[in-house]
């Protein structure tokens, strides 16, 4: 993994950009999506993931969208696991879907 990117979508970024150019006449934005990372520990979990993208139609990635990719490979795995099956997965979900039953962590809320 590279560098970590600024997230331009962030609310906070936002709202802070905002805030700088509108002043006071800015209206706060809210969430429109969360950017979350799945982190399974059994293959029950997997089971869950899989059938919760299928359904949801929402992509999952096993790499953090946040950073840059300084070498291209087959595929990620968080050296945080402790297992290769059970590496991360991260996505892009709009605040009205209902989350799957895995531990997850939000990592920011995003404004599209």
């Amino acid at each position: 993994m590279g560098k970590k990117r600024n997230n331009p979508y962030a609310v906070e970024a936002i709202n802070q950009a905002g805030l700088s150019l509108y002043g006071e006449e800015f209206d706060l934005v809210t969430p429109t999506d969360l950017y979350v990372k799945f982190m399974p520990s059994q293959d029950e979990h997997i089971y869950l993931l899989d059938d919760w993208e299928d359904k949801e139609l929402i992509p999952l990635f096993s790499f953090p969208l946040e950073y840059t990719i300084e070498t291209d490979g087959d595929y990620y795995v968080d050296p945080e696991v402790s297992e290769a099956k059970y590496t991360y997965q991260y996505a892009t979900i709009p605040v009205d879907v209902s989350l799957p039953q895995v531990p997850y962590e939000i990592i920011d809320e995003l404004w599209f």
